[in-house]
């Protein structure tokens, strides 16, 4: 995730993702991009492989300028520490994570997600909607709420989200392309 976090941080790539997502592009994401796309994310390597005391980074906050404070945490179930090592929580485990949420600010939302599953936030519906084998965890506050594979949930239940300006923090050529490829073999007039 850190990886991902420096190469595309302010890059025409990234901006280029917000504004099709922002035109209403579904934007797939997978374990290391998912937790990169976070307002805070989880360094797994640096503090599974190398041994670093557990701590956040900055992410990419795909979700923040729509009122969201979102941390994404793939392979929330995994299990592939048996018995003998707990690896949930994106190889983390559930003790080193308690430490680790504390260190969160109280207004974050943190969106666990188990393996082989998908989380599909419809930003135009204010909905969202669970899919796969496994569930979603929602930590909010308080609060868990679990949401199983097949069933939808208010876009609410991760946080105020408000309307934007689409164009809101990107560069006007990036937007400007975004516009133009949108509308390739669109029906004249659109």
């Amino acid at each position: 995730p850190t990886y991902a976090i420096r190469h595309l941080r302010n890059s025409l790539a990234w901006h280029m993702l917000q504004a099709r997502h922002r035109l209403g592009n579904a934007i797939i994401m997978a374990s290391a991009a998912t937790i990169a796309s976070s307002a805070w994310a989880l360094p797994v390597y640096e503090i599974y492989k190398v041994g670093e005391d557990p701590h956040w980074v900055p992410g990419l906050n795909l979700f923040g300028p729509f009122g969201l404070d979102l941390v994404f945490v793939p392979h929330w179930d995994n299990r592939e520490g048996g018995d003998d090592l707990d690896t949930s929580r994106a190889f983390i485990g559930r003790s080193r994570f308690d430490l680790l949420r504390d260190q969160l600010p109280d207004e974050t939302t943190i969106v666990g997600i188990d393996e082989h599953t998908a989380l599909i936030i419809d930003i135009a519906q204010k909905m969202c909607r669970v899919m796969g084998r496994g569930g979603v965890t929602i930590l909010r506050e308080e609060a868990e709420q679990v949401h199983a594979s097949g069933t939808n949930f208010p876009l609410a239940e991760l946080g105020h989200c408000h309307d934007i300006d689409p164009e809101q923090g990107l560069p006007a050529d990036v937007w400007q392309q975004a516009l133009q490829t949108q509308c390739r073999g669109c029906p004249r007039g659109r």
